[in-house]
């Protein structure tokens, strides 16, 4: 497996009010996905008539990237004034590119020159671009010696973190367009309603990329909007006796990544 991708909704944080706590649950998240080696994150829309998710949504992917940037760029990446007072909180991720800087690593593109921390040379804004990023300064660029690399080239062999990105469309669309990205790419979606990780995961044979889909608090993907069966090459229950109402998403995500890590579907 190349790619692990995983897509959350803009409402994860929706039912905190309380930032420090927001801050905190999304930088656990950023563990988790780190030890499962996730190589991207989707956010993608959830409408919520009582927040605007537009604004949760880039505020889960910009805490998302400020914990994935190492430690050495984290003040060129997020200059101060645009940073939360409350990322204070979260844990540091503490993943091998965060400690000993290998071959590929990440590095910050600032007003056409990019930087490692140690060397700098001069990008042009096409350059993002081809590589999947947008040209805003400062960004977050993955690197290969002096040259950026584009974003879907990140794997799990050559593993330095993982990409996020809110994706301003609805699960329905945010299928499409994944699928459209990762050719093969098995989509496997978590619901209450779902079967046994064997039956869900019968199809995916091969070494194929795997997605994994999940809903939010007030709503399961199945009672999205836009839902749809065709979208989804399996649905994954991970739970056969569910006490709980509902479980929340920043815990399905760890727990269904164990889940498929102790059958053999996800190694680490």
């Amino acid at each position: 497996m190349k790619r692990l991708v995983v897509l959350i909704p803009s409402t994860l944080t929706s039912v905190e009010k309380n930032r420090l706590v927001r801050a905190r649950i999304i930088g656990e998240l950023a563990r988790f996905l780190g030890m499962y080696r996730v190589t991207h994150v989707v956010v993608y829309h959830d409408e919520d008539p009582y927040f605007d998710s537009h604004a949760l949504g880039k505020y889960i992917v910009k805490t998302l990237k400020y914990a994935v940037t190492p430690p050495w760029l984290k003040k060129e990446a997020f200059p101060l004034g645009s940073t939360d007072r409350n990322w204070g909180v979260m844990p540091p991720l503490q993943i091998r590119s965060h400690i000993k800087p290998g071959k590929r690593r990440w590095a910050v593109w600032k007003d056409g020159i990019v930087t490692d921390g140690k060397e700098r040379w001069r990008v042009e804004e096409h350059v993002l671009k081809g590589a999947g990023i947008k040209p805003v300064s400062p960004s977050l660029v993955p690197v290969e010696g002096k040259r950026v690399i584009p974003v879907d080239r990140l794997d799990r062999m050559q593993y330095i973190g993982f990409w996020p990105e809110y994706w301003n469309v609805g699960l329905h669309r945010a299928i499409v367009r994944l699928r459209k990205r990762f050719k093969g790419i098995y989509v496997l979606g978590t619901t209450r309603h779902g079967e046994t990780a064997e039956r869900a995961m019968a199809g995916c044979e091969g070494p194929r990329d795997l997605a994994l889909i999940f809903g939010g608090h007030h709503r399961g993907i199945l009672e999205m909007a836009d839902y749809r069966e065709s979208d989804y090459d399996g649905l994954l229950n991970l739970f056969e006796r569910q006490e709980t109402k509902t479980v929340r998403t920043e815990e399905a995500v760890p727990l269904v990544l164990e889940h498929l890590h102790a059958r053999g579907y996800v190694d680490v």
